[in-house]
Order: structure tokens, then C-alpha cells, then sequence
């Protein structure tokens, strides 16, 4: 693994769509009511957010570190975190 980390405006391209993904979740979730017309474009702009989040992640961070293994190890990266949410979920911690 080489040690290559994003720049800044790499960095805050990350941040953003990350943000902006925990932003659209946390008003989907708990300020339903109130934004019911907006929540079909809130959810559209979530997944929109969450998969440049993704690209981000993939171009500027995984691939300059694991070169020709950066697609497994992304795939490795949203497994894990999907493991931690059934986790969670089975525990009782999200609310399920």
C-alpha cells in the first residue's frame, strides 16, 4: 500500500458529499412530517450524495493506494460497513 492521501480539494469533495448525504438522512428521518412534499427530491438528492460519496472515495482515496486492487478493496469497504449496520440493527441500536 503506497502512502498517498487526498489533497485538500479532494478532501472537502469527500466531506461534502458525505455531509450531504448524513444531512438528507437525518431530515428524512426525523423531520418527515414537515418536509412530506419535498421527501421523494430529499431522497433522490440522498442517493445522488451517497453515490458521489462513493466515487470520491473510490477516485481520490482507494485508487492511488491500492492501485489495481482499489475495486475489491471498495467493495471490502461497503461490506464491512454493511456488516456494522446488521449488527446494529440485530442489536436493537437502530431502532428495528
Amino acid at each position: 500500500m503506497k502512502d498517498n492521501t487526498p489533497s485538500g480539494p479532494q478532501m472537502a469533495a469527500i466531506l461534502l458529499a458525505g455531509g450531504a448525504f448524513a444531512l438528507c438522512g437525518y431530515l428524512a428521518a426525523n423531520h418527515r412530517e414537515r418536509i412530506a412534499p419535498f421527501l421523494p427530491a430529499l431522497i433522490s438528492l440522498m442517493v445522488v450524495s451517497g453515490i458521489a460519496f462513493l466515487a470520491a472515495v473510490y477516485a481520490f482515496y482507494l485508487r492511488p493506494q491500492y492501485g489495481s486492487r482499489s475495486l475489491p478493496a471498495l467493495f471490502l469497504f461497503l461490506a464491512g460497513h454493511m456488516l456494522m449496520v446488521l449488527v446494529l440493527w440485530r442489536l436493537g441500536a437502530l431502532g428495528g
